[in-house]
């Protein structure tokens, strides 16, 4: 099942839909308040990064720009794409973009999914203790982060 990363903006008809049918099992989100947080998210200048496969998205994950890296959050695949590779992808093509971008990324540690923590530091994010300007932008608090930074020293 080969993903295709997109940076969406705009957001149609379809979409839409499939953003809702990812997002309904999401722990901690309402299904019936999905729409307004979408748009809420979207009003907020986040990025929605999405993974598509056969023109249907099947998994996605936002990011807040900070100054020199994305916070990331909410990355999810649809039901039934899941154990199928889309997380990997997704994150794998997202660590891409940012090498390119010369932007460090950002996500919050989830202590109750092992395998998401076990991806992240496979793709080369290493585990800190999350810094306090980072209290202040989430709900609940962020103990605990996954950093990854490009190869600066590379840069021209």
């Amino acid at each position: 099942m080969p993903v295709i990363l997109e940076q969406l903006s705009n957001i149609g008809p379809q979409d839409r839909q499939d953003l809702l049918k990812i997002y309904q099992d999401y722990p901690d989100l309402e299904p019936d308040n999905l729409p307004h947080w979408i748009d809420e998210k979207l009003n907020s200048g986040q990025i929605l990064f999405s993974g598509r496969f056969n023109d249907r998205i099947v998994g996605c994950i936002w990011a807040l720009p900070l100054a020199d890296s994305w916070l990331l959050d909410h990355l999810c695949t649809r039901t039934i794409t899941r154990r199928r590779g889309v997380a990997r992808q997704l994150l794998t093509l997202l660590v891409r973009r940012a090498n390119e971008q010369h932007t460090g990324l950002i996500i919050p540690a989830a202590p109750q999914c092992a395998v998401i923590e076990a991806l992240l530091q496979e793709l080369g994010f290493t585990r800190a203790t999350s810094p306090h300007n980072l209290a202040r932008l989430s709900a609940p608090l962020i103990t605990h982060i996954y950093k990854y930074e490009p190869d600066r020293a590379a840069l021209p």
